[in-house]
């Protein structure tokens, strides 16, 4: 059983177990560090937000302490963020997106080579092998990005709609600041909400489009009508990851589909003939 990081091969952002062969694993390590850090300064400043918002009796020394931790968590998070989205991000989407094509047509776009990272290696390297890839890449995260919709969904609603009714009550109260920083911590909440469902939605789309252009090909049996379609589902993937920044997937949820998405694949693979080299050219 492989046991690849999804994050990382998909959208970026984390690191893999090193006896893959990963050559750019130590980028997606520091990303991880920067998107962990940016979500926890988020999610502690909207804590004592609410604290301030809510505790109006406290004494003053800690009124300022509190507002002092909300400074420097607000501070934290929008550099963490804009390291992670401006720096770190852009480098890790094109050593993916080099990754995959590397693997596709095993042309050497990497320091080291890519070993152990897809389940499509008996293919030949073509064109047919990259939309089997993509196509891959797809079916797992759209099911994996579903499987943590429930979490996401819920931790907007723990945060997110609370802060929207503490900050309502602030502003009926004439306290300006934290109603006002409580508005922008819970937009960013439902930006990532959105984020999450679009991309979901997404993929689910590309995933039946995939589905249909190759059960089309094996009835016809003729696959070569797959690659120019094929091609452009696969714009509109990396199109979608690229729009969709916000949205992220859970390496450890990842981890505990990795059984069954490697199964499912393999008999997706086998049913509509993905796996056939003889019309991988």
């Amino acid at each position: 059983m492989k046991r690849r990081n999804v994050i990382g091969r998909l959208f970026g952002s984390g690191g893999f177990p090193h006896r893959q062969n990963v050559p750019y694993d130590g980028l997606y390590a520091q990303l991880a560090t920067a998107r962990k850090v940016a979500d926890y300064s988020l999610y502690a400043g909207f804590v004592f937000s609410l604290v301030l918002a809510l505790k109006g009796d406290m004494e003053m020394v800690w009124r300022q302490l509190m507002g002092l931790l909300v400074f420097l968590a607000l501070v934290t998070h929008f550099v963490a963020n804009a390291v992670g989205t401006t720096v770190l991000a852009p480098s890790a989407d094109r050593q993916r997106v080099l990754g995959l094509v590397e693997d596709s047509f095993d042309s050497p776009l990497l320091d080291r080579r890519i070993a152990g990272f897809y389940d499509n290696e008996n293919l030949e390297p073509s064109l047919h092998k990259f939309l089997a890839n993509t196509f891959q890449n797809v079916h797992e995260s759209s099911r994996i990005l579903r499987a943590q919709t429930r979490g996401v969904v819920g931790r907007t609603a723990a945060f997110g709609v609370v802060g929207l009714v503490a900050a309502y009550w602030g502003i009926k109260d004439s306290a300006y600041a934290i109603p006002v920083l409580q508005l922008l911590l819970s937009s960013a909440l439902m930006t990532r909400m959105i984020h999450h469902l679009r991309l979901t939605s997404t993929l689910f789309e590309l995933d039946e489009k995939f589905q249909l252009l190759f059960a089309s090909a094996k009835a016809k049996g003729d696959y070569a009508q797959v690659h120019a379609a094929g091609l452009a589902l696969a714009v509109d993937y990396q199109c979608a990851l690229s729009c969709y920044t916000e949205a992220s997937v859970s390496s450890q949820m990842y981890h505990r589909m990795n059984d069954a998405l490697t199964q499912q694949w393999k008999v997706r693979s086998r049913d509509l003939g993905i796996d056939r080299e003889a019309d991988a050219g």
